[in-house]
């Protein structure tokens, strides 16, 4: 199955071309890279780099079923209350998924989104605040914030460690690189070490679950890594039984 709305080569290289015209300012160095991919595109096929996903994705090629910006923006809908404050961590240039979860929140009619990447194009038409810089412990976010983040990367580990000091919820799909201080470390070994130690220091009163996007976005081949998901356990209603009348 293709992933883009159109199978017509020419009419991806029409749309292509006009967006990299539209957004050559926020591509820069990166519109040889796109020159490149062009060049050697085999529609249908999934991509590899999240550079160029990320191109795709913002011309409006991807079909929502193969997106992994749609998909995940249906997992943080599914698992959380979106009417509070989201701070996306590790955007890219297009801070799409922070895009799709603002354009959520004005349909509920509340909540915020703020985007932290050093590379963030800050003029890209979005409701959400867009921020170009690092997220680390000296910003400030609120209290009952939601950190999500789409293969941030190096911010990872900083994500997790700001969401046990704070009590936060956060979901975070998982890139395929190993962020520890053991260097030789396969992508499974580390992703199994991180949840190992999530699990361990995660506060009692939430819980640890894993997601995984659907084959479709893989062209059926995989599911990705692991989306990890850490939220508020429900609470326990108690129910009084009636006292005995005479």
């Amino acid at each position: 199955m293709s992933p883009y709305i159109t199978e017509d080569r020419r009419d991806i290289v029409r749309i292509l071309i006009k967006f990299k015209e539209d957004y050559k300012e926020a591509l820069g160095y990166n519109s040889g890279n796109l020159n490149a991919h062009l060049m050697n595109d085999k529609i249908g096929e999934p991509l590899t780099s999240a550079f160029l996903a990320q191109i795709y994705e913002a011309a409006g090629l991807m079909k929502p079923s193969c997106s992994v910006y749609h998909q995940m923006t249906e997992i943080i809908n599914r698992n959380f209350n979106l009417k509070r404050d989201i701070v996306e961590i590790g955007s890219g240039i297009f801070p799409i998924l922070g895009h799709y979860l603002r354009e959520r929140q004005l349909k509920l009619g509340k909540g915020s989104v703020t985007v932290y990447d050093a590379n963030v194009w800050t003029d890209y038409p979005t409701k959400a605040k867009l921020v170009r810089s690092y997220f680390n412990s000296r910003v400030s976010v609120t209290p009952n914030s939601l950190l999500v983040g789409m293969f941030p990367c190096e911010a990872t580990e900083t994500m997790i460690e700001r969401a046990e000091q704070e009590d936060l919820e956060f979901c975070i799909a998982l890139c395929g690189c190993n962020h520890s201080d053991i260097p030789y470390l396969s992508t499974a070994e580390y992703h199994k070490l991180l949840i190992e130690k999530i699990q361990d220091e995660l506060s009692r009163r939430k819980r640890l679950k894993i997601e995984y996007f659907p084959s479709s976005c893989f062209g059926n081949r995989h599911r990705g890594f692991p989306i990890l998901i850490a939220k508020e356990k429900p609470k326990i209603k108690l129910f009084t039984l009636p006292s005995k009348t005479r």
